[in-house]
């Protein structure tokens, strides 16, 4: 009877670990200061934002990155727009740091402490839940 216990406890792990996680269908919003001088941006553009190749806002400020610390919106966002896990995002930044080839992207609790963040600085740029109001931040649509 035990046997047959583990071996049921077993089949139900692997299938629940097989299964596409929930987050990862999360869908997500760009967001910037209300002042950066773009109105939509690329995958490619905002994959280079996050990996930290464009840092400066066309005709515009300084971009300043923020990332959220987790959840199945960050995981989406980097999975989906920066090419890299979580795991792999945080240890690339880690490497710039590092290197003194960067400055760790600030981390944001949650979507209300990233519209925050992003709103009170100038040439931020983040990413919310679809599902969260944006107010006070600009939407930047990925096309």
């Amino acid at each position: 009877m035990t046997t047959k216990l583990v071996q049921i406890l077993a089949w139900g792990l692997l299938i629940a670990l097989a299964a596409p996680s929930a987050g990862l269908a999360a869908t997500y919003r760009i967001i910037a200061h209300p002042e950066v001088p773009a109105t939509t941006l690329t995958t490619e553009a905002a994959r280079d934002i996050l990996l930290g190749n464009r840092t400066r806002w066309e005709g515009g400020p300084v971009i300043r990155l923020a990332v959220l610390a987790g959840g199945p919106v960050h995981e989406a966002v980097m999975n989906e727009v920066a090419g890299r896990s979580p795991l792999q995002f945080d240890n690339f930044w880690k490497r710039q740091v590092f290197t003194g080839r960067g400055v760790m992207p600030q981390s944001c609790r949650d979507d209300a402490e990233m519209i925050a963040y992003i709103a009170r600085t100038p040439g931020a740029f983040g990413y919310i839940s679809s599902e969260t109001d944006p107010e006070g931040v600009k939407v930047l649509p990925v096309q």
